[in-house]
Formats: structure tokens, C-alpha cells, sequence
């Protein structure tokens, strides 16, 4: 199996969540997820559960903005 990182980026909105999935294979990135949730004004939660969806434990990076 070739060397993998996972990257996450993050946009936090004012209805919506999205993340999104890039891998790092043999020094290219390639897309590999996407989620979108609606937050209904409580973003803390529904981020926590959006990351515990993405195995946040095993992403190497992450960028967020919002």
C-alpha cells in the first residue's frame, strides 16, 4: 500500500456544514468524500458528529473556515 494522508477541509456556515475529504497518494491529492449537513444553529454538535463520521482520529490535516 502506497504512503496515505488524509486531509479534511472545513466550511462552517451560517445554516450549513460542509467537509470534504482530499487523500495524499504518491505526492498527488485526490478528492474522496464529501458532506453537507444543515446545522439548524448548532454547529458545535453537528460538527462533532460530522468528524466522528470521518474518523477524525486518523486525518493527518485540516483547514477550516466559515
Amino acid at each position: 500500500m502506497s504512503d496515505q494522508k488524509r486531509i479534511l477541509g472545513i466550511d462552517i456556515g451560517a445554516e450549513t456544514i460542509k467537509v470534504v475529504e482530499l487523500l495524499q497518494r504518491d505526492g498527488r491529492l485526490e478528492w474522496h468524500r464529501r458532506a453537507i449537513r444543515e446545522h439548524h444553529k448548532e454547529p458545535i454538535r453537528h460538527l462533532g458528529e460530522m468528524l466522528a463520521e470521518f474518523d477524525w482520529s486518523s486525518v493527518t490535516a485540516a483547514a477550516v473556515t466559515g
